[in-house]
């Protein structure tokens, strides 16, 4: 019955589930009554990285803390009308923006909204016990990330590295070796999955969730790549195979081990702009073959 599953149970929702359970078990514990709140915070909180599970719980921190203050403060000094309401939301976002935090703007409009509205006599538990509890939620989703098998967004990028490498060299001895049809998208989305990786690993490091640092071969690499992508781009458009000149030769075979067949046609104009292109593509790859070997 489970053997023709597609779709199985990741270590990622194995963590949320623990989160969830264990973070809604605290508030509990600590008689704090809201523990839809620490598990919504858990939830949001478990991302595929540890730096993205900080940066996400600093956003449902901060919107809820913002949506709090202003909500307790108009609801208290102010009458409840939808004039002050629609005052409030204004102030809401007007915060958000100033400060930069425009990605827990909605967060923090939902929270104003559920404080105002609220009766009086429970405005300040409430908002107190919504507090803690998200902040357990996000604490909780955070440490178990970190601490049960952190994702190795390191090890991840490094495997991205080479497997572009491949594709990439591939890519180019089909379109001036063979008449394979050149799957141009599909590397282009490969390499914007290895810029994504990239930076989710800068991310990591900049917030000290990796042990390692960003090395300057890996700088290097990823700036080549974008290079032979622009490069491979404008030998698509010329549409031709090239009459290869002696130095890109000399570079194809350092490259790929093995000898270039030539075309016997004659040289145009075109070829001398195909061989410029080549030349800083085999250039580039040479480059990034010897920086993945260190």
């Amino acid at each position: 019955m489970f053997k023709n599953w597609k779709h199985k149970i990741g270590l990622r929702t194995i963590k949320t589930g623990i989160a969830v359970g264990l973070s809604m078990l605290i508030v509990d514990l600590l008689n704090l009554q809201s523990p839809l709140f620490a598990g919504i915070g858990a939830i949001s909180s478990m991302q595929s990285s540890v730096s993205e599970s900080f940066i996400s719980g600093k956003i449902r921190m901060l919107g809820t803390f913002v949506g709090v203050v202003v909500g307790i403060v108009f609801s208290t000094l102010l009458p409840q009308n939808y004039i002050s309401l629609s005052i409030g939301i204004i102030l809401t976002i007007f915060i958000n923006n100033y400060f930069g935090w425009k990605n827990s703007l909605q967060l923090a409009c939902y929270v104003y909204l559920s404080v105002f509205l609220s009766d009086s006599g429970e405005r300040i538990p409430y908002s107190t016990y919504r507090l803690l509890s998200t902040f357990v939620g996000i604490a909780v989703a955070t440490l178990i990330n970190y601490f049960i098998a952190a994702p190795d967004i390191r090890k991840e990028f490094i495997e991205q590295k080479n497997d572009i490498y491949k594709k990439c060299k591939s890519l180019v001895y089909n379109l001036i070796s063979t008449n394979k049809e050149i799957e141009f998208e599909e590397f282009t989305s490969d390499l914007n999955k290895l810029e994504e990786s990239f930076d989710l690993y800068k991310q990591e490091v900049y917030y000290n969730f990796s042990k390692k640092r960003i090395t300057t071969s890996s700088n290097a690499i990823i700036k080549m790549v974008e290079e032979i992508s622009t490069d491979i781009q404008t030998m698509l458009i010329l549409d031709m195979k090239p009459v290869l000149n002696e130095e890109n030769i000399v570079l194809f075979r350092n490259l790929y081990s093995k000898d270039y067949i030539p075309n016997t046609r004659v040289k145009t104009e075109q070829d001398i702009v195909y061989n410029y292109h080549l030349k800083r593509t085999l250039n580039n790859l040479t480059k990034i073959r010897d920086l993945l070997k260190d």
